[in-house]
């Protein structure tokens, strides 16, 4: 999101369009390699540096299921580390319309609630003698630990669009940046129904550090779905390593990039290459073959923060009619890498499925892990207390039956192989 303008939405769209074309062709022209003036193409060579072939596993390194009545100021800070907005100081110009208020972020019902609202005529500090008026307040957060490889998760329910701009992403030093997900209706004529249906990720960096970040690498993708994401909560995530990154949408694969691809001798066509494939496993290495890295894929060395947060567009500020909006966060989970050789150093947690949480009168509880099965579950009120809940066992899938309680949030306690784990519900 950061040093975002018009640029970077056309840069989507066609994105957009030459990855629909990768769906019908096995090679690739040789200009679909460059992009937004970064020449992502080197010299091919053999045998490069070979992807790690050895399995890996998880290990959740972070978590908050905003369960508390305020925000962990140990894990979080309500606004960028160098702002609290994207404004210019001179001019005003800029992608965002927001100025990033504490007031705007609270906890409270099980959930994170990042609000945008009309706040006009308020005026930062931080713009000195320049301080342009804001109209907007929102909120994010900014988490105070990095991370690199691994599996980056949310469920939320991202606000009606109507102007705004929400986004679940990473980044980094170099300007390195993994978007989960962001979603706009940047357009005139867009519909916020619709547009809320079409998931933009992203991943770029800076082509040359030693230079300011004016020479921004950014290679996007939106995949568009037939269904308004904003009117209930979805689960997001990617997947992050040394070779492939893969965005999830509610545990289904949305898009998958490649870092290493295999290409043609870099001597034919005056040195740029006439096919490059991408490198998805071992398997497709040879001596014989030639390779390229393709510049934009994030490095381990730059390790990256986990950034929440409700922008307000620039170019759609006037569809302030339906603030004020509310990005609700229900998890945020962060899961590293672990080389197979310390597999027995992990506490796996089995993934179990709570469907639909929030829930009116019932939900199912299921163990997507097929190792183990679950034996029981039981439902315990904030105070420890088991609840007489009516409970159906059918083949595995648990149907918990809870219309004669009080609305509120519960904790799960359920039984898997002699092992207790515990999930929130919320019952609204």
């Amino acid at each position: 999101m950061k040093h975002r303008d018009i640029n970077l939405i056309l840069g989507f769209l066609i994105a957009s369009f030459f990855i629909g074309q990768l769906k019908m062709i096995s090679q690739i022209n040789p200009s679909n390699l460059l992009w937004n003036g970064c020449a992502y193409t080197v010299n091919g060579y053999k045998s490069p540096d070979t992807i790690n072939c050895a399995a890996t596993y998880y290990k959740l390194v972070f978590e908050d299921t905003f369960d508390s009545i305020a925000l962990n100021n140990l894990k979080w800070q309500s606004y960028y580390p160098w702002s609290r907005s994207l404004h210019s100081k001179t001019s005003g110009t800029g992608w965002e319309r927001e100025y990033y208020d504490d007031k705007n972020v609270s906890v409270k019902n099980g959930y994170l609630d990042l609000k945008t609202i009309n706040d006009p005529g308020l005026r930062s500090p931080e713009m000195g003698t320049d301080n342009i008026p804001f109209n907007f307040t929102s909120g994010m957060v900014y988490s105070k630990f990095d991370f690199t490889f691994g599996k980056f998760e949310i469920r939320c329910k991202i606000p009606q669009l109507n102007g705004l701009f929400p986004a679940f992403w990473l980044y980094g030093h170099c300007g390195q940046e993994i978007d989960i997900f962001e979603f706009t209706n940047a357009s005139a004529t867009s519909d916020p129904a619709v547009d809320a249906g079409h998931v933009i990720t992203t991943y770029h960096k800076v082509y040359d550090c030693s230079i300011p970040e004016d020479n921004q690498c950014d290679y996007g993708f939106t995949r568009s779905y037939d269904t308004d994401l904003s009117a209930d909560f979805h689960t997001y995530a990617v997947e992050w390593n040394e070779n492939k990154i893969v965005w999830f949408l509610d545990g289904k694969v949305l898009r998958e990039v490649y870092r290493l691809w295999e290409t043609s001798s870099p001597l034919t066509n005056n040195s740029l290459f006439t096919y490059a494939n991408p490198i998805k496993s071992c398997e497709q290495m040879s001596p014989s073959k030639f390779y390229t890295i393709f510049y934009p894929f994030p490095s381990s060395d730059n390790r990256m923060n986990v950034i929440i947060n409700t922008a307000v567009l620039k170019d759609r500020a006037g569809d302030s009619g339906a603030l004020p909006q509310d990005f609700l966060i229900d998890y945020v989970r962060v899961f590293e890498e672990v080389p197979k050789a310390h597999k027995n150093s992990i506490l796996t947690t089995p993934n179990f499925n709570v469907y639909p949480n929030p829930f009116s009168h019932s939900f199912q509880v299921s163990n997507e892990m097929l190792e183990s099965s679950i034996d029981n579950v039981e439902v315990l009120n904030l105070m420890g207390e088991l609840m007489p809940v009516n409970s159906v066992n059918t083949n595995g899938v648990f149907t918990i039956e809870m219309q004669d309680q009080k609305k509120g949030i519960y904790i799960l306690k359920i039984n898997c192989s002699g092992k207790y784990y515990f999930r929130k519900v919320v019952f609204n």
